[in-house]
């Protein structure tokens, strides 16, 4: 279950460029200036890779010794759900300040 809850918190990282590369098409095409957390997001997308670490922390948690297998895997689970969040929060980010 470790393994399982690794793999989906890299799933963020791994659509993190296409999904990326569309929206720095469309800014670029229509002369956005993007905020800076967006362009931290575009210029280092690698920084996603950090969410295995929180899976990992969960399976070391000394607490959590008998079940860690279901605790990696619901982080795994919880990482996936923030990261592609956070892409998605900050990809819009621009869409949305320019309406207000």
């Amino acid at each position: 279950m470790f393994f399982a809850g690794l793999v989906l918190s890299i799933v963020p990282w791994l659509l993190a460029p296409s999904t990326i590369s569309s929206f720095v098409v469309l800014y670029s095409t229509f002369g956005v200036r993007v905020p800076a957390a967006t362009q931290l997001l575009i210029d280092h997308p690698e920084g996603l890779l950090a969410l295995p670490l929180f899976v990992l922390g969960v399976w070391c948690y000394p607490g959590w010794r008998d079940r860690r297998g279901k605790a990696s895997l619901s982080a795994g689970f919880v990482a996936l759900a923030l990261g592609y969040l956070l892409i998605v929060t900050l990809l819009y980010w621009p869409t949305f300040s320019r309406l207000s």
